[in-house]
């Protein structure tokens, strides 16, 4: 009891300290956060409201789009960062953004034509992924040796905290109402002005950036036989927890209903459920039970890869049980998830070269992108098979992609008493 008493202090303690950092990371974590309540309001309604005016496979179309001009606006992000003042390119960004939102809402209460929409939500999705480098720039130019951990520790905390609150807003409170959530996007905007007028810009870039030459060594790191593997293995387990945005959201979008204590759930409430205790048990678990988080071993990571399957298999086939069965299998996948991911980190740090870490930090956020891809095109496959075989692939794609991460790690460490 004093332990857990000795951590909340040094959890509140971490709060309270902000005050003494640097401005830019001061209003940094501010707009960070004010961005992921939004964030995590709208991007998991996003399929479900596609859904309700076209196909699943235009769906998927259009999913596939936003997943490019996102991947596209991180790179072009990074390159005008080097050249260009960061404080001007922000705002700039912001104000354009704004204007989008504007017009986005303006389209969905006068019910326009679902293509001009969602070409709407495309630029939303290229401006904010314009600004994220640029952000991400401010704060590794004011952040020091001396208070990195600490600042990159509350940045996990204050992302988690509102993407917590922001599955709520958009689950109890917007109930999926689209026009609703991107009303909040433009207040959001407007509230971000101030912190943005208050940035700090004197750093300037000694050397313009090359992005051909840049993109040309990330490509080469895919020669590395070990990082194959372990691409492999971290796109398909990625790809299970994106179906929460997905699929699944859409599937409990259509099918799902509950009464709880003579109150209505719908799926869009159950998806907000879902994600939010996925969060809060993320944080929270580590705290109560550092040693769990601590036991690195190839069995830990066994038992935590079938856990995750059984999860994400649970979530599809016993929807019809209602919230209990939700939130029986949202904690089920979530302790699989903690019980892996170290390990799985493990494995990524031993394959990284110490001089290239950057270059396969960047190869991973491929991997990221590729999983978004996959999971956004697997929606035509899914939503026209029985939902009791997509639970099942979604178990054979956790034993799969956790026996890829197996297979590396065994290798890895052969390598290593081999030395």
């Amino acid at each position: 009891m004093i332990l857990k008493n000795l951590e909340l202090r040094l959890i509140l303690n971490m709060f309270s300290n902000i005050i003494n950092l640097p401005k830019n990371i001061r209003y940094r974590f501010l707009i960070s956060f004010f961005n992921r309540i939004f964030s995590s309001c709208y991007i998991p309604v996003l399929p479900i409201y596609m859904s309700g005016y076209i196909s699943s496979s235009e769906v998927s179309l259009a999913l596939a789009l936003i997943l490019c001009l996102n991947i596209l606006g991180n790179f072009i992000g990074g390159v005008l960062g080097d050249n260009y003042n960061l404080k001007q390119l922000i705002a700039l960004i912001r104000g354009i953004e704004t204007i989008i939102f504007v017009s986005l809402a303006v389209c969905i209460w006068a019910s326009i034509n679902i293509w001009t929409i969602i070409i709407l939500f495309s630029l939303v999705t290229f401006t904010s992924s314009l600004r994220v480098p640029l952000f991400d720039m401010l704060v590794f130019n004011a952040v020091s040796s001396e208070n990195q951990n600490y600042v990159f520790s509350l940045s996990y905390w204050i992302n988690n905290i509102g993407f917590s609150v922001g599955y709520l807003l958009s689950a109890f409170v917007f109930k999926g109402n689209m026009f609703s959530i991107i009303c909040m996007g433009i207040i959001v905007n407007i509230i971000s002005i101030p912190a943005i007028n208050s940035l700090e810009d004197d750093y300037t870039s000694q050397s313009k950036s090359n992005v051909k030459a840049n993109l040309i060594e990330v490509i080469k790191i895919y020669q590395n036989k070990k990082f194959i593997i372990f691409s492999f293995g971290s796109i398909l387990l990625l790809f299970l927890e994106l179906q929460l945005s997905n699929f699944i959201g859409i599937f409990l979008n259509r099918n799902f209903i509950d009464t709880i204590f003579h109150y209505k759930v719908t799926g869009i409430q159950a998806l907000g459920i879902i994600q939010f205790i996925n969060v809060f048990l993320t944080v929270l678990i580590p705290i109560l039970s550092k040693k769990m988080m601590k036991s690195i071993s190839t069995y830990s990571f066994i038992i935590g890869i079938i856990l995750y399957g059984i999860g994400f298999l649970s979530l599809v086939w016993f929807y019809s049980y209602g919230v209990i069965a939700m939130v029986i299998s949202t904690i089920i996948f979530t302790i699989g998830e903690l019980l892996f991911f170290p390990n799985q980190q493990v494995v990524f740090k031993n394959i990284m070269p110490e001089k290239h870490r950057g270059k396969y930090l960047a190869a991973r956020q491929i991997n990221t992108q590729i999983s978004r891809l996959i999971a956004s095109v697997s929606l035509v496959l899914f939503l026209s098979v029985s939902y009791v075989l997509v639970g099942f692939i979604y178990f054979i794609v956790a034993i799969v992609g956790g026996a890829f991460i197996i297979y590396l790690r065994k290798i890895t460490l052969r390598l290593e008493h081999e030395k």
